[in-house]
């Protein structure tokens, strides 16, 4: 079939996993300065420690979900009481899968507009004109969250326009980082890097 000579490539495909992660940049971008990032990039990819402990986390709930689904359909009782049962078992499985879903997404997420610190508990969206200084913070560092403290640790955290500071998942002591200098010195220079073009 004759054509004029030029191809177009096809749009790439993002795998489920980027998409999760929100790791890879807009592929539609134009290769000019006017560009903006509008949409989340993570910083950086989950650690070895976090993944080692939730995907093993991830397969025991689907393991768990199909023996609960298996358990309440086998037993014969009241239909009332295996809806209400499938329905127990259904939230508490959900609750598990969200607590799962955001302890694989908590991290520092950035654009041209602003940064997103994503923890377990909550998430927290600042402009990069609030924050007025992104800052390395030494001292004692929780080891992935729990009470033992590495003496030698360091934090970054961004400090708002206010005085006040929010500390970001970006720690020597966190599953993402622990044992691993370079990867986040890697992290927190990237951080960096955005804050200042943000405000530039």
């Amino acid at each position: 079939m004759p054509h004029d000579g030029q191809v177009t490539a096809p749009a790439p495909r993002r795998s489920l996993v980027s998409r999760l992660l929100g790791r890879e940049p807009d592929p539609h971008r134009p290769l000019d300065h006017d560009y903006v990032q509008t949409r989340w990039v993570r910083l950086y990819r989950p650690g070895p420690w976090r993944v080692a402990v939730l995907v093993p986390a991830a397969l025991v709930l689907a393991f768990a979900a199909s023996i609960v689904l298996v358990a309440v359909l086998a037993v014969r009782v009241h239909p009332v009481l295996h809806l209400g049962t499938l329905l127990v078992a259904a939230l508490v499985l959900a609750g598990l899968g969200l607590l799962l879903t955001r302890a694989m997404t908590s991290g520092v997420y950035v654009n041209d507009q602003g940064v997103r610190v994503v923890s377990l508990r909550r998430s927290r969206v600042m402009r990069w004109d609030e924050v007025v200084d992104v800052r390395r913070v030494a001292g004692p560092q929780a080891v992935f969250g729990l009470p033992m403290v590495r003496q030698d640790g360091e934090r970054v955290l961004l400090i708002l326009r206010g005085g006040s500071d929010v500390p970001t998942p970006v720690a020597t002591g966190a599953a993402d980082f622990a044992g691993r200098a370079e990867a986040y010195d890697i992290a927190a220079s990237a951080l960096e890097r955005w804050w200042q073009a943000g405000r530039a």
